[in-house]
């Protein structure tokens, strides 16, 4: 469900007021207008007169709740991140360009012709190649015609591919899961893409279980999906995947608590491989203080941490840009001092969440341009970890060195030259009179439209804008774009979706999206949720049929043609 990030944890009954589990879950996905997400109450009446319910959130035109709860427990996704993706290079056969060599010989590449009918205009017609691996990418994708070898071509190996993909079969049982145990048990349908999974139910039982397909490489394979594999070689052909009951799970842990936050979900005796590249620490840091050292936890308080604009990462990083360039008078002094006294919380009504997101962004630029040159921009982004190691104190190399200049710099002149051109891009964007910058002002969630996010004057009325707290590595997260040259500190990625979840009382749980229920613009329903969203509110959706009756617009009922 989530790419790049989100945030989910369940708290046990014993570390709540009620007794019973919380449940919070907040999906990072880029941000549109009309959101991504639609709230909804799916209700089916049983023949006995009974009913089950699903709540939650679906994408529109999906018969499900993707997220949310039955009557008997709830569930919250992030992102696991598992490596399911290989890129093979294929050797063609010199004499026949229609065969590629197999660890068996040659053999011929199986084709499809592939037609795109475009409206208003002529059908395009291409033919598509296929290894045993799987499609061949086009010679123009992400520039591969400039680094494949002669005479061969890229295949790739995903799991998304796959012919025999049930995952939407496992959507369709949340109706009937009525324990952790059964959703545990019951989600063998789920192929992709990999979910860490958070669950609790009315019982008081809490759990967790990734389930997905995970491909199992060879342990003579030391590529492991880091690079590009010889596809004539079977060593690293796929070897199966990883057996459903071999997938990470937890049941009613002692700590009473679990999180994730696309870190790592999975200890030293953990038998598989899952990957490499797990996210950096920071929000779980962050979920650890306020809720595995916390009892008599509530929805309230719980509803607090999701709105948490603390910022873990620049907690760390700051002092350390800070230290650089300390004593030196070729600063801005006021700036170093403001930024001094920051206590790390990025309040959009604050300036110093804005003077330290310009200063790293030109510090990033500054430190990596003259190494990376033309790559330099699909690494231009807020990287702590990775500044950190840059600023020593024993770097694997000098990158603070600028190699265009016959000067030695070291990482004080970059950090000070950086502060300065911070300082003129922000006089820039919003003046000079200072009392007059915010966080806000520059960092809004941006719901771009499509397509009129790119008509002017349209935009101004699709779009869907709000100033929002938070950044990039809080839990209440939105994340920019610093290529972006115009707008480098607007939310174009962030949470989604909050959902907070009482098993002692399902029916006061609560949900949020980012604009509004309606895809019409002239509604009135078309952004009422922007604010609250960006104010960490939310709102309730109770399952019981009377509580629709007050406030009632109309009834639109749905009827199969006969």
């Amino acid at each position: 469900m989530a790419t790049g990030a989100s945030n989910n944890w369940v708290v046990g009954g014993a570390r709540t007021e009620s007794g019973k589990p919380i449940l919070a879950n907040d999906p990072h996905l880029g941000l549109t207008a009309p959101g991504i997400w639609y709230l909804a109450h799916l209700q089916v009446k049983n023949a006995d007169g009974t009913s089950r319910n699903l709540v939650g959130v679906t994408l529109p035109g999906a018969p499900l709740v993707l997220l949310g709860r039955n009557d008997k427990l709830a569930w919250g996704f992030t992102n696991t991140g598992a490596d399911v993706q290989d890129i093979f290079i294929e050797k063609i056969n010199p004499v026949n360009a229609n065969e590629y060599q197999t660890p068996q010989g040659f053999q011929p590449f199986e084709k499809k012709n592939v037609a795109i009918k475009v409206k208003g205009g002529d059908t395009v017609n291409f033919e598509r190649m296929v290894t045993r691996h799987g499609p061949v990418l086009p010679a123009d994708y992400r520039g591969l015609d400039h680094y494949l070898p002669d005479g061969t071509v890229a295949s790739l190996s995903w799991t998304a591919l796959a012919g025999d993909d049930t995952t939407v079969s496992a959507g369709l049982k949340l109706w009937d899961f009525a324990n952790v145990s059964d959703f545990q048990n019951g989600m063998r349908d789920f192929i992709t893409p990999m979910q860490s999974i958070v669950i609790a139910d009315v019982e008081g039982n809490i759990g967790l279980i990734a389930p997905g397909r995970v491909p199992v490489r060879d342990p003579a394979n030391q590529i492991m999906g880091r690079a590009p594999s010889p596809g004539w070689d079977a060593t690293y052909d796929w070897k199966g995947f990883i057996p459903y009951e071999g997938l990470p799970r937890v049941y009613n842990p002692a700590e009473n608590v679990l999180a994730t936050a696309n870190t790592k979900i999975v200890d030293a005796a953990y038998p598989h491989f899952l990957t490499f590249d797990w996210d950096e620490p920071w929000r779980f840091e962050r979920i650890k203080t306020l809720v595995y050292g916390a009892n008599e936890q509530t929805l309230a308080t719980n509803g607090k941490v999701q709105g948490d604009a603390y910022d873990n990462a620049y907690a760390v990083l700051l002092p350390v840009m800070l230290k650089q360039v300390g004593g030196r008078n070729d600063v801005d002094l006021d700036v170093v001092k403001q930024l001094s006294a920051w206590d790390f919380v990025e309040d959009r009504a604050r300036a110093e969440p804005l003077l330290f997101s310009a200063w790293l962004r030109m510090a990033t630029k500054r430190i990596l341009e003259d190494d990376l040159g033309d790559a330099f921009p699909s690494f231009w982004q807020g990287h702590v970890g990775a500044m950190l190691r840059w600023l020593g104190p024993n770097p694997a190399r000098d990158w603070c060195d600028d190699g265009r200049t016959p000067e030695k710099e070291s990482c004080g002149d970059i950090l000070a030259l950086a502060l300065g051109d911070a300082v003129k891009d922000l006089e820039t964007r919003l003046g000079s009179d200072r009392s007059n910058w915010s966080w806000g002002k520059l960092h809004y969630a941006y719901g771009a439209h499509r397509p009129f996010a790119q008509v002017s004057p349209l935009d101004q009325l699709f779009n869907v804008t709000v100033p929002a707290s938070g950044g990039a590595f809080s839990l209440d997260r939105g994340k920019s774009s610093f290529t972006d040259e115009n707008n480098p500190f607007r939310v174009t990625h962030g949470t989604s979706y909050r959902g907070l979840f009482d098993l002692a009382d399902l029916d006061r749980s609560t949900y949020i999206q980012t604009t509004g229920q309606s895809g019409n613009v002239f509604s009135a329903n078309y952004r009422d949720f922007a604010q609250k969203w960006a104010n960490t509110e939310a709102i309730s959706i109770p399952t019981g049929e009377r509580a629709y009756e007050e406030g009632l617009l109309g009834v639109w009922r749905l009827k199969p043609k006969n």
